[in-house]
């Protein structure tokens, strides 16, 4: 997470959403013009900067704000959301939940064949997996916040919650367990690619981290891509494809990916 101080001193521009306009009301931003931030329609696909040194934010669009050497980041770099997951048993079921401000956003279910004996552990490892499919399934799946998510889980901290018996923290994330101990780690080896000769629109791909050598995009943008997902929106070629998270403005190779997310 970035914080909302470096919009205001640095070279960056912002493909604003609702909440990041209401916070730049909260920080006293106000257009040119004068208005509050909210009260401006923003071409899709815009950005806005702040002139530094001044409560002001401009708008223009993103290629522009790339040619002039803006650094462009996600509104949702700058938003604080509350995520947590829940793990529970239910019946012969094991549970994973992810909410982020209180909202299911993502769902693991791993249950038990009758004739087998019933093991929390092995049904909480399944039950995350599958919630981990489901985060990446999502229409709008971005993996740095995932990639964050899934290092804080790595990191095991002492019981801070014990409104219930088996209510514990790992990273900072509130995991409710009503009948496993705490584990000793969380292995982590998401997400799974396979690298493929053909892809198709609707694929999860996930870009390599040094794609630098890569030509046909700026740096600006390639720094935006590296090692992450994102969805493929169109097919230009069997090898060249497009995403919406950069309005379809530029052209990516299979090259450039590790692969699909399995």
């Amino acid at each position: 997470m970035m914080k909302f101080e470096r919009f205001l001193n640095e070279k960056i521009a912002v493909l604003p959403t609702k909440e990041f306009l209401e916070l730049c009301e909260k920080n006293g931003l106000l257009w040119g013009g004068g208005q509050e931030p909210t009260k401006v329609n923003i071409p899709d696909g815009w950005c806005i900067r702040v002139v530094i040194g001044r409560n002001e934010i401009l708008q223009g669009t993103k290629s522009g704000y790339i040619e002039r050497g803006f650094e462009i980041v996600q509104a949702s770099e700058f938003i604080t959301k509350n995520s947590t997951i829940e793990i529970f048993q239910s019946g012969l079921k094991v549970i994973c939940l992810k909410r982020v401000d209180g909202r299911v956003t993502a769902k693991g279910v791993a249950k038990c064949n009758p004739e087998d004996v019933f093991d929390f552990d092995k049904g909480m490892s399944i039950a995350f997996d599958r919630m981990q499919q489901d985060i990446f399934k999502k229409e709008d799946c971005i993996l740095k916040q995932n990639v964050d998510f899934m290092e804080s889980l790595k990191k095991i901290h002492k019981v801070t919650d014990m409104t219930s018996p088996k209510s514990f923290f790992i990273g900072g994330i509130s995991i409710t367990d009503l009948n496993a101990k705490v584990p000793d780690f969380v292995d982590m080896s998401y997400p799974k690619v396979k690298k493929q000769d053909s892809y198709k629109v609707g694929d999860l791909v996930l870009f390599k981290k040094n794609i630098a050598d890569n030509h046909c995009i700026k740096d600006t943008q390639i720094h935006e891509i590296e090692g992450k997902v994102f969805k493929i929106s169109i097919m230009r070629s069997h090898d060249n494809f497009k995403i919406k998270e950069d309005n379809e403005t530029y052209n990516y190779n299979f090259d450039m990916v590790e692969g699909k997310v399995i």
